[in-house]
């Protein structure tokens, strides 16, 4: 019972955190926030349950022990339900009978796939079993899944975003799989990341003579980024003694040209994905790059005009994260763009979502640009 407490307190705090990180995936492009105090503001969700091709949760007995399994997702099954005898070990032992005495090879089985496996190869050592086959996508997806699931009946969030990140930029996940990972990517990502609880790192005690942003250049982070996870807002001071929630930065993004989505990441870690416009014609290069500078309200200097900062028409709307060579990421002033390969070469974003991506990478993140 203590377990199953346990994984409920995982649910509340996943929850809770999910407020923050709501702000920052949302796909449409509404006004911008009023402050940053609203981030906690958010309606709490549940965990998500598993997709409906997936067996339900296996729960605790009413008289379970201290030590009884916490509750799981798990895979499907996808073998015949167990004989009396191991099939595996009844054909090891037809093998070992033919290899003493050839006529005691049992016959073969009418259409039966078991054998047509190589289950066991006679050697002139003995007798060698098959080498396993591979497990399939879903399979290892569900055994990353099930690990999750027990680091969170621990409480152990940090470890159970790192567990399922790898697989956030697994293209050979099923659909119903992305979906599954992504609600539950998410929700952990809003408590790890952007909650106010210290998941990644340990509170900071601001000290005599701090200010937000010198702490955030210490850890490697905007101080941005601080200030909405602290409620802080732009230009409210911070005193000496008071208890801020760090993360050790900076942040890195994965753009997939073919999929037209940024992904951000801390130290390996799922932070969000946002939808992007790419250029035409396969102009937005593959490379691997850095930010090297940011820019409020940028001025537009295209090849036969000028477009100043305030003008509706500029197409790098109100951010610029300078990537070099004259490539960027910028905001639009054609949201219909975005998902679409119709920009010169810049990666596009929606209104509110190069806000949020800009307040997160910091001058030093490296952006990686992928089919």
């Amino acid at each position: 019972m203590n377990m199953l407490k346990t994984l409920c307190a995982g649910v509340v705090l996943a929850a809770l955190g999910y407020g923050g990180y709501a702000t920052l995936t949302r796909r449409a492009d509404p006004p911008e926030p009023a402050g940053a105090g609203d981030w906690g503001n958010a309606p709490q969700v549940e965990m998500p349950t598993v997709a409906s091709s997936e067996p339900p949760a296996v729960s605790l007995p009413d008289a379970a022990a201290a030590d009884a399994p916490a509750p799981h997702y798990l895979a499907p099954s996808t073998t015949t339900p167990p004989s009396a005898v191991d099939p595996a070990t009844d054909a090891l032992a037809s093998a070992a009978r033919a290899a003493i005495d050839p006529s005691a090879a049992a016959p073969a089985a009418e259409s039966s796939a078991a054998t047509t496996m190589p289950i066991a190869t006679l050697t002139a050592e003995g007798i060698e079993p098959a080498a396993p086959e591979a497990p399939d996508v879903h399979t290892e997806f569900m055994t990353a899944w099930n690990d999750a699931q027990g680091l969170l009946a621990r409480h152990e969030l940090a470890e159970a975003l790192l567990r399922l990140s790898e697989w956030s930029t697994d293209t050979r996940l099923s659909p119903a799989d992305r979906t599954q990972l992504f609600d539950l990517l998410d929700q952990l990502a809003g408590t790890v990341v952007y909650s106010r609880e210290h998941l990644l790192s340990p509170a900071y005690v601001v000290q005599p003579g701090d200010s937000l942003e010198r702490i955030a250049d210490r850890f490697g982070v905007t101080w941005q980024l601080l200030g909405k996870i602290n409620g802080i807002a732009e230009g409210q001071p911070i005193r000496a003694g008071d208890s801020l929630k760090v993360l050790q930065g900076p942040f890195d993004a994965l753009v997939t040209l073919n999929d037209c989505e940024l992904t951000l990441f801390i130290h390996g870690r799922y932070a969000g994905r946002f939808r992007v416009g790419i250029g035409q014609d396969q102009s937005t290069p593959e490379a691997e790059l850095v930010v090297q500078n940011k820019v409020t309200n940028p001025t537009y200097y295209g090849p036969n005009q000028v477009i100043g900062p305030e003008d509706p028409n500029n197409p790098l709307g109100g951010r610029w994260i300078d990537l070099g060579n004259k490539l960027g990421i910028h905001g639009t002033s054609d949201p219909s763009s975005i998902g679409k390969a119709e920009s010169r070469g810049c990666i596009r974003m929606g209104q509110q979502d190069i806000v949020e991506v800009y307040d997160i990478l910091s001058i030093g993140s490296r952006v990686t640009i992928v089919r």
